[in-house]
């Protein structure tokens, strides 16, 4: 039996807050904690987080915004044990079905996995989201191909513990503001052993593109290149895992 740790952060997302905690709050599986960041925002988002919490939730607030990458190095890796499971879901979006953890539960448990990535449902057009080509699992080529580390994405506490604070900083020393997700994502598919790596197929989310809030692909600009430019993460020994 897993213990999970639901991340959601977010900023003014007064409007989707509601629709997220229900999706959260209605789960089968209760062996959970929900980490809720409000990151500074500026209109209703914590009146609402406060509103709909549960006894299961952990609140924090950042004075200024802060961005993903520095909440999740500083918030979520000083709170989250080796064993324990962390589930990414941003505060605009929600759990496709009220037995998402139930379904991870089973993946993790009965299959010993270490990380999932896989499927969701995508609020303006439907992408077709594949898995890792199996030669890119093996080479542990991630950095030189498109980036398949789709949500819902999930993972070990012990993976995150082991990304070097460095990594999750631009090329000024700063925390990034955006592309989190190479940043966390490149090292944790690099360090997992294709025995420990899963991709779902069923849809276990949906991504609310229609948040106008949404960073544009865009605005990742040159970090992107910097990310894939990074060296790659040893891979980690199965047995790293059995503790």
């Amino acid at each position: 039996m897993q213990h999970f740790i639901i991340w959601s952060a977010g900023w003014n997302c007064e409007t989707y807050v509601k629709k997220h905690m229900e999706s959260v709050n209605n789960q089968s599986y209760e062996n959970y904690t929900a980490m809720i960041v409000d990151d500074a925002s500026t209109d209703g988002t914590w009146k609402e987080i406060k509103r709909y919490r549960t006894n299961k939730c952990r609140l924090f607030r950042n004075n200024v915004n802060r961005k993903n990458a520095f909440n999740i190095a500083n918030i979520l890796k000083s709170n989250i044990k080796g064993n324990d499971v962390a589930v990414i879901l941003d505060l605009d979006d929600w759990f496709a079905h009220d037995d998402v953890l139930a379904r991870l539960d089973e993946i993790y448990t009965t299959e010993k996995r270490w990380m999932t990535y896989g499927h969701y449902k995508h609020l303006k057009s439907q992408q077709p989201m594949k898995a890792y080509p199996s030669k890119v699992v093996k080479d542990r080529s991630f950095r030189k191909v498109h980036l398949y580390w789709h949500h819902l994405r999930t993972f070990k506490g012990f993976l995150l513990h082991r990304i070097k604070d460095e990594d999750f900083r631009g090329p000024d020393g700063k925390y990034v503001p955006n592309t989190w997700d190479l940043a966390v994502g490149f090292p944790i598919l690099e360090m997992t052993p294709s025995a420990k790596f899963r991709y779902v197929p069923e849809i276990l989310m949906v991504y609310n593109a229609l948040n106008p809030l949404r960073i544009s692909s865009g605005a990742r600009g040159n970090l992107r290149e910097y990310f894939r430019g990074k060296p790659k993460y040893d891979l980690l020994g199965l047995e790293v895992g059995n503790g």
